[in-house]
């Protein structure tokens, strides 16, 4: 078995395998990627259907640094675990990368696929942490003004620090967004729960305008909210506003001989976009 190019005709095993593993992916979720990266989706098919999939989403470089690769979606079915199938695909991904010259390479790692990982050469970076708010009837009140959303790409560079100007309006067309001075802030629909991210800010008061408007939209539904630990002021504010850690991953990053990673913010990222694109 092995990898092949995922297509359009597969969304139905792609979801298919997303509820099987109780992930918050969506159609519009896998749509993204076929259509983004339709040459960095891979998945193994058993049985006439895929059974495990992995993608990269690439974001360019500058004149300052190289491009980055981010791996996601590396999921295989319960009933098909133990096959190698993820090793395989990781395998197949990251020598693609290599050779398109992607020698900065990250990903979110759950405890079962560190270990898999470790041994392809990635290294631990940071905690990501998960954290969830429960549906409440009791409404949420929007604090100050927002505006219908609009990137900032510098500050987004700053805290990013790769150009996500190819993910961004993708992530809008399938949710909402809002401006605000001082930062910005997407959400969209997930399986499980309503998504909220990516939030970058310059200031803790903005982030919290832009947090207060999504939970009064959405504040009656079940919501996540992915963070940086590092960043106090993330942590502190989800807690403010009935949020708690509910899942832990580890960032982790490969890179190639010689390179070193861009300068970024990590305190400008008050949610990332998922653990899928960073």
């Amino acid at each position: 078995m092995e990898p092949e190019l995922l297509q359009p005709a597969d969304l139905p095993d792609l979801l298919a395998l997303c509820r099987a593993a109780a992930w918050n992916q969506t159609e519009a979720d896998w749509q993204r990627v076929l259509t983004l990266e339709p040459e960095l989706s891979l998945g193994i098919r058993a049985e006439g259907r895929i059974v495990a999939t992995a993608v990269g989403f690439t974001y360019p470089g500058s004149s300052t640094s190289p491009p980055l690769a981010w791996i996601g979606m590396v999921l295989t079915h319960p009933d098909h675990r133990g096959h190698g199938h993820a090793r395989r695909l990781m395998q197949h991904l990251v020598a693609g990368l290599d050779r398109r010259g992607y020698t900065i390479q990250k990903l979110d790692a759950t405890a079962m696929g560190q270990p898999l990982y470790e041994q392809l050469g990635f290294i631990a970076e940071q905690p990501v942490e998960r954290w969830k708010r429960d549906a409440s009837p009791k409404r949420i009140a929007a604090l100050g003004v927002v505006e219908p959303f609009q990137s900032i790409p510098d500050l987004d560079a700053a805290a990013f620090a790769w150009n996500r100007a190819r993910v961004l309006p993708s992530l809008l067309a399938a949710g909402d967004g809002a401006l605000t001075e001082g930062g910005f802030a997407l959400g969209r629909p997930g399986a499980v729960a309503t998504y909220f991210g990516p939030c970058v800010a310059r200031y803790p008061a903005a982030a919290k305008r832009l947090a207060s408007w999504f939970l009064a939209r959405h504040g009656g539904e079940d919501v996540f909210w992915d963070l940086l630990p590092h960043n106090q002021e993330a942590r502190a504010l989800a807690h403010s506003l009935g949020f708690r850690p509910v899942r832990q991953l580890v960032r982790m990053v490969r890179l190639s001989p010689g390179v070193t990673e861009p300068p970024r913010r990590d305190d400008f990222i008050y949610a990332i976009a998922g653990f899928e694109l960073g």
